[in-house]
């Protein structure tokens, strides 16, 4: 009973660990995001805090998330709502509360809490989840990937037996989210793309081999690359994995002082390292600022989805 008790609280910890880091994550990035990387580092020097920043004529309160988080948190609602199952209206309803439309770009951390509620028994029902959650987008075959590694890496975490934490066990989560790409291709509109899992092996390379933080960051930025596009974001975020060995926190800085789309990355990467190492390594003092300028409840959310996965 004892040892059951532990599983399912270390279930709950990764998947809050998994939502709450996904939006930490991302509102680390705020400052800096579509910044050059050359620029981010002149103006802020080195972030490793939740920071103000101004978009435009107004600014942004220090923990402020991007719209990629949103929409997260609208379809783990939408599938805590439909008992763990993902339906295509729930989503649609969900997305135009948001503002969402069909010629808006699809924000790649909205996929993250299928991780959660889906085990890693059954890829394929993960992956066709994935694309009723895009409603009412229509995803390449490219973006089904980038999105399916991330959830395959959320899921592997998640289904990790007690003392399966660490970086030690990054490669075995690697190997499920390379899996659940290789499924992913085979979904949505064929596209002329790079191979996300091909650019993430690049990035882990360069995340393992590089001197410093400093050199790290430069190089993932020059070689990867740092647009939205999901077979940017999700590579970089794999680097950060790497590099950050799966500390939400650290993971979360450094994606800070990456530059490019950092909220997106940032929020793909700390989601990816919450799940392997729950929210109890998370700092208490920038989970609770995101929750309360928010306004969000991605503990809760969490532990409700972990309650329903299949």
């Amino acid at each position: 009973m004892t040892s059951t008790l532990q599983a399912r609280d270390l279930l709950m910890d990764r998947a809050q660990g998994a939502l709450t880091g996904l939006a930490v994550g991302d509102a680390m990035g705020l400052p800096g995001d579509r910044w050059p990387h050359a620029r981010l580092r002149s103006t802020y020097g080195w972030i490793d805090q939740l920071l103000p920043a101004r978009t435009g004529d107004r600014t942004r309160r220090a923990g402020h998330v991007s719209a990629g988080t949103l929409e997260a948190i609208a379809v783990a609602e939408a599938l805590r709502d439909g008992g763990g199952r993902a339906s295509e209206e729930r989503i649609t309803d969900r997305m135009d509360a948001l503002g969402d439309r069909p010629r808006r770009p699809v924000h790649v951390a909205r996929f993250a809490p299928l991780g959660i509620v889906h085990t890693s028994l059954d890829l394929d029902a993960l992956i066709g989840d994935i694309v009723i959650c895009a409603a009412p987008h229509h995803l390449s075959n490219a973006t089904v990937a980038a999105a399916a590694l991330v959830a395959g890496v959320v899921t592997s975490a998640l289904d990790a037996p007690i003392g399966a934490t660490g970086a030690v066990f990054l490669p075995a989560h690697l190997e499920i989210g390379f899996r659940a790409a290789e499924i992913g291709l085979g979904h949505g509109s064929p596209v002329a793309a790079p191979s996300v899992i091909q650019r993430s092996l690049l990035a882990r390379e360069i995340a393992m081999n590089a001197e410093s933080d400093a050199s790290f960051l430069q190089h993932l930025y020059d070689v990867i690359g740092t647009t939205p596009a999901a077979t940017e974001v999700v590579p970089a975020a794999v680097g950060l994995l790497v590099r950050g060995e799966g500390v939400p926190f650290r993971v979360a800085t450094l994606a800070a002082n990456l530059g490019g789309a950092c909220t997106a990355i940032g929020a793909l990467a700390t989601a990816m390292a919450g799940a392997i190492n729950g929210l109890s390594v998370l700092p208490p003092d920038p989970v609770a600022t995101v929750r309360t300028v928010n306004g969000i409840g991605p503990c809760e959310l969490a532990r409700e989805l972990a309650a329903l996965r299949h």
